[in-house]
């Protein structure tokens, strides 16, 4: 487990979101839109999980010791499939209850996968050189083709 202050709290803030997200309103999709996004998140995930290997997932965003570039499944089309599946779910999540609270956890939890995000980036190119950053150039962050 990571010992990075950075790392942990930013792992934290997502927990506690996430946590937010779950216990403040209904979790079963109650449209065909929420059902679609959670759906979606739920499977990104999996493929996500399988292709790293289970063995190498690292919660935070420091890099493992010994770790390897994974290349393929869902990261062949995008750098952070795990961090877009965290977001459908959420998207899922609050199209089935919009309050404004839950808005403003939203928010804050995209606030806080791209900060972790970026953070994760730079940890990655110091560790794999250039080898991440022409992965970089391959492919994209969050969306496949668009962002």
């Amino acid at each position: 487990m990571s010992r990075n202050p950075k790392s942990l709290f930013l792992v934290l803030l997502q927990a506690l979101l996430l946590i937010y997200l779950f216990l403040s309103g209904p979790v079963l999709p109650l449209s065909s839109l929420a059902g679609i996004c959670e759906l979606l998140g739920i499977l990104l995930g999996l493929w996500a999980i399988w292709s790293m290997r289970i063995t190498t997932i690292q919660i935070t965003a420091d890099v493992a010791p010994d770790s390897n570039l994974v290349t393929d499944g869902p990261y062949e089309f995008i750098r952070h499939p795990m961090y877009t599946a965290v977001l459908l779910v959420a998207i899922g999540l609050l199209f089935n209850n919009s309050s404004f609270p839950r808005i403003f956890a939203s928010l804050l939890l995209i606030c806080d996968l791209f900060i972790k995000a970026n953070y994760e980036e730079t940890l990655l190119v110091k560790y794999f050189k250039k080898g991440y950053e022409d992965y970089q150039r391959k492919t994209k962050r969050f969306i496949p083709f668009i962002y």
